[in-house]
Order: structure tokens, then sequence, then C-alpha cells
């Protein structure tokens, strides 16, 4: 079933994010609250039962959730999200802000990544992809992954308790 996620606020989407990462992650979540987060709705410490890149994750993964008030879909939604990761994931490049680099990065947005555009351009899940890999070397990331509109709503079909809240 879709979902339609433009109906929250940004920090009621961050809330919402931060309960289905505590629910598919477990409890060893640390929850950050509103005003500065250090780049984070929340972060991990720790071996997770997810892999990506070919490993499986274990490290500091810092959660951060993106919501666009109104979607406009393809090519426009993945380079607003691209933008907006950028600002957060320049913070913790930026040595003068004392910011820990994280492992792992899991985006949580409620735009749609489209998997292939056209034969001759990219989707924007592939965007994405390329994107991170453009951080990978000046953060030392090891893994990401984007949870965008269509993964929430199969986490939702899930995870009736948050579903029904």
């Amino acid at each position: 079933m879709a979902y339609d996620f433009t109906k929250f606020s940004p920090q009621s989407f961050e809330r919402f994010a931060q309960a289905l990462v505590v629910k598919a992650l477990g409890n060893g979540v640390q929850v950050y609250g509103a005003g500065p987060d250090g780049g984070r709705e929340a972060s991990y410490n720790g071996r997770l039962e997810i892999s990506t890149h070919g490993a499986q994750w274990d490290g500091y993964v810092v959660v951060q959730a993106k919501h666009r008030g109104m979607p406009k879909g393809g090519s426009d939604d993945a380079a607003w999200l691209e933008r907006e990761l950028a600002a957060d994931l320049d913070k913790f490049v930026e040595p003068s802000r004392g910011l820990q680099k994280p492992d792992y990065y899991l985006a949580i947005t409620n735009v749609t990544l489209t998997s292939v555009q056209s034969t001759s351009a990219k989707g924007g899940q592939q965007k994405i992809e390329d994107f991170f890999q453009r951080y990978q070397a000046p953060l030392g990331l090891r893994g990401w992954l984007v949870w965008h509109a269509d993964t929430l709503s199969a986490m939702l079909d899930d995870y009736e308790g948050i579903r029904t809240r």
C-alpha cells in the first residue's frame, strides 16, 4: 500500500523516522530531540543486520530524515535530496565542527526515488548512489542506504504499531 507522507510536518516526519529506526534497528539507537543535532536525527554504534556495498554494517551509523513538503517527482526530487544531504554531509567534512564522521549513513525521506527515468538517463536511486560515492572518500563512508517513500510504505505494511499511530 502507498502512504501519503506529505501530510507530515518536517518535525513530525523526523519523529516518524526515529520511530521506524528504533523499530528496525533496535533499542540501541540513540534518538536526538529538537535543537542542534550534529546533522543527525539518530545514531547507532555497533553491528547491524544491514548489508550494503558488499559488507555488513558494523560501526558508527548516522540517521538523517529529509522531508519535502510537496514532492515533485522524478529527477527534481533526487536533485532536492542531493542538495539537502550535501548540506548535512558537508558538516562532517568540515574539521572545525568536530563531528564524528559516520562509518554508515541512513537517509530517510518522503520523496520517491525512481529506478530508471529512461534508457539514456539515470533514475533517482542511481543519482543518489553516485552522490554518496562522491562523499565516500572524504568521510570514510563504508556504506549508505536511503529509505525513500516506497521503502517507507513497505515498512509500514509490516509495522502495524507505527502505521496505526
